[in-house]
């Protein structure tokens, strides 16, 4: 279906590691996808952003597949958990927090990334400041708006990223029996 990269689920937002993510990596290896990374869906309260990082990756490479991906995608849009919301940070705690996701991230020879878009990380993240945090802005941009169109003509600046990396253009659907999200870079 010319699937050119993937990325797996590795965190979920409630603050544990998704344990599908190793036979996910290793499924999309096997079909010959080999651009393939990881995604964490960080709880924002309650757990480090280090040792979120840490266990992850230490839960993917007790799994095997620490090979298997390079970029750790942080997820950073409304956490519906209340456990785990940025409504308990401020805009600063928040910024920082992500900053230390990335870091921490780096610190494993992996390569950090951001998937968030302007109404998550302004409303949801930063309470409706859209510029603060622009040091994230040094972090690659996979933003989400699902207009089915693979371009980034729709990108509106937020954050201090011109330029997205990667855009997902489809909510939920169905690959080869999986449920997915579709997105496209150039």
């Amino acid at each position: 279906d010319g699937i050119d990269f993937m990325m797996a689920r590795a965190w979920h937002l409630t603050g544990s590691f998704d344990t599908t993510a190793a036979g996910n990596l290793k499924n999309a290896r096997a079909g010959g996808v080999t651009n393939t990374s990881v995604y964490m869906f960080p709880c924002a309260i309650g757990m480090s952003a280090a040792t979120q990082v840490n266990t992850m990756v230490a839960d993917l490479k007790s799994a095997g597949v620490d090979g298997l991906y390079d970029t750790v995608w942080l997820d950073v849009e409304y956490n519906p958990d209340s456990t785990c919301s940025w409504s308990r940070g401020s805009i600063v705690d928040n910024c920082n927090f992500i900053l230390a996701l990335a870091q921490a991230v780096e610190s494993h020879g992996k390569r950090a990334g951001i998937y968030s878009n302007y109404y998550e990380w302004g409303e949801h993240v930063l309470f409706n400041d859209y510029g603060t945090c622009d040091a994230a802005a040094a972090y690659p941009l996979w933003y989400a708006d699902y207009d089915g169109v693979h371009s980034f003509s729709d990108y509106k600046e937020f954050g201090g990223w011109s330029r997205p990396s990667i855009k997902q253009y489809q909510g939920t659907t169905s690959l080869c029996g999986a449920s997915v999200d579709r997105s496209w870079k150039p």
